[in-house]
């Protein structure tokens, strides 16, 4: 854990995050703070994705400090020290299978993994959710009671943190299978899901959204893009690290001659990776930190077919191979394509110090956007702000700083890729449009003492 939070902390982030829904939930969360504003009128984003943590946040942040202006770093804080944490869950059950010291090399090789290395920089939901299921995963390999039931809190806990890592149940099905009654099965998986269904039936229906069906079935309808296979299929390889995946693919193919306990533990494995990457792999907006859930089994695969069974000092020279070449061929390769082609330059996407320090001056647009917009709001009547979505969210931000609250007070829809909220402060308005085709970029308009409708 050590070696890990000192790979982690010097690439936090000082302003922000790189996930854009986040963003968007953090400005909420900020709202929420205000005495004036209601529970439900904060949930802005993610609600029957991570409702845990809009609970938990709403539970501890007010005690631990209830400065809006906070909420971002205080996110950011959360989400790095449970990358850390992961650690030692993620240790212990690559121990079970590998022994101490591949099962180190495993760790060092998944924490490393370009697109888990960005992920533990800030804050994003499917962190904490994978510590909390890892630590089921962990408990409920223990034979006693307390450890049950500690493993079904903790699955539980992991839904409510992020849905998604529902994804590898088939595999957590595959590794309970023979060891568990039928009884226990049933509680240990369907306790949580129904913990999780019934709190999500709970909760108000903020920004907008409608219950949990509605929900996933808007999802679903707009989920479905094959054309960005090509580039979510290089992105993933890139960012879980080319030689692990290479690795992965090659173990995968011995399933056939491995014998029956090592053939369930790679079934198990292959599902686990399998998951989330059929899931996310033909999603419209292709993100790395989908596939976060994925590496640690990829990590696995390949280990157990080209790492088990090597002397430490073989182990660990194949781990630091490994781990380097997964950093440094995205790196080498996007660096020499868009030196090549300065006027159609790549986005970076697997290649971590590449790309980290990308997204850092992206921020700093962002966090200019912010300035401008304190400095218009301190003298003018009136501001119009057009921006993309990850905008939207650090507008809000901005706006949920202040008090008294701003609240919502008309809403427009310009046309089918526009949709405009105004926000409304006793004389004082700012208009903020959302714009599909301003990506990282803004637009503010001031008006001085003039009302437009």
């Amino acid at each position: 854990m050590v070696v890990t939070a000192l790979l982690r902390l010097p690439f936090v982030y000082d302003f922000g995050v790189s996930d854009p829904d986040v963003a968007v939930m953090a400005a909420g969360m900020a709202r929420g703070l205000s005495p004036d504003v209601s529970f439900d009128q904060s949930l802005l984003y993610g609600l029957y994705i991570s409702p845990g943590v809009y609970l938990a946040f709403a539970a501890v942040y007010p005690v631990v400090s209830g400065d809006p202006g906070g909420v971002l770093p205080f996110l950011n804080t959360v989400g790095v020290w449970a990358g850390v944490l992961l650690v030692a869950p993620l240790f212990l059950l690559f121990r079970e299978r590998f022994g101490s010291q591949l099962a180190a090399a495993c760790t060092l090789i998944t924490v490393t993994a370009p697109l888990v290395w960005e992920s533990g920089t800030d804050f994003h939901p499917v962190v904490p959710a994978t510590l909390f299921l890892l630590l089921a995963v962990l408990a409920a390999g223990r034979s006693s009671r307390p450890a049950f039931l500690a493993a079904i809190v903790l699955g539980w806990a992991a839904l409510m943190t992020r849905v998604e890592v529902a994804l590898v149940v088939p595999a957590l099905l595959v590794l309970a299978a023979g060891r568990f009654r039928a009884g226990d099965m049933m509680a240990l998986f369907g306790i949580p899901l129904a913990g999780f269904v019934l709190i999500t039936a709970l909760l108000p229906s903020g920004g907008g959204a409608g219950g949990m069906a509605d929900y996933a079935g808007e999802f679903m309808a707009a989920y479905f893009a094959p054309a960005v296979l090509p580039r979510a299929s290089v992105w993933l390889v890139l960012g879980a690290g080319m030689v692990t995946c290479l690795a992965a693919l090659v173990s995968l193919f011995r399933i056939a001659s491995a014998g029956p306990e090592d053939r369930r533990y790679l079934l198990a494995a292959g599902l686990w990776a399998a998951g989330p990457i059929l899931f996310w792999i033909l999603n419209p907006i292709p993100l790395l930190r989908h596939y976060f859930l994925a590496v640690p089994a990829l990590v696995w695969l390949a280990a157990n077919g080209f790492l088990r069974w090597r002397s430490p000092r073989a182990v660990w020279i194949g781990a630091l191979v490994i781990l380097a070449l997964n950093l440094a061929l995205p790196e080498a390769l996007y660096r020499q394509y868009n030196r090549n082609h300065p006027d159609s330059p790549k986005t970076p996407h697997g290649a971590f110090f590449y790309r980290h320090g990308q997204i850092a001056e992206h921020l700093g647009a962002y966090r200019a956007m912010q300035n401008d917009l304190r400095r218009s709001l301190a003298r003018d009547r009136g501001v119009s702000l057009d921006v993309d979505w990850e905008g939207y969210g650090y507008a809000l931000y901005e706006l949920a700083r202040t008090r008294p609250a701003w609240n919502p007070c008309d809403t427009d829809s310009v046309d089918a890729e526009v949709s405009k909220q105004r926000y409304c402060r006793g004389q004082q308005w700012v208009d903020v449009a959302v714009r599909d085709d301003l990506e990282g970029q803004f637009r503010l308009r001031s008006h001085q003492g003039i009302e437009i409708p």
